[in-house]
């Protein structure tokens, strides 16, 4: 993912949870997703936004992430 991609997806928990991230904060965010697809993270940032009441952290984005794989997984495995 690139940093215009990251920017943007930030900017949608930015706004549903009122929260200014720092750049100390978005640099380690950043880091922690460089190497996760637009896509990815912009399909577990809109689920979170969905459910979550408070701002989530990196570890709620990656377990989502990690859902989201795990059922493309199975749902390739069922057309198998």
């Amino acid at each position: 993912m690139n940093k215009e991609d990251f920017k943007r997806q930030l900017g949608k928990i930015q706004v549903a949870y009122n929260k200014k991230f720092t750049q100390e904060e978005a640099r380690m965010w950043f880091q922690e997703f460089q190497n996760i697809s637009a896509e990815e993270f912009g399909k577990a940032i809109d689920q979170i936004i969905k459910i979550n009441k408070f701002t989530p952290k990196i570890a709620d984005i990656k377990t989502k992430i990690s859902e989201n794989t795990q059922k493309t997984r199975e749902d390739i495995y069922i057309k198998i």
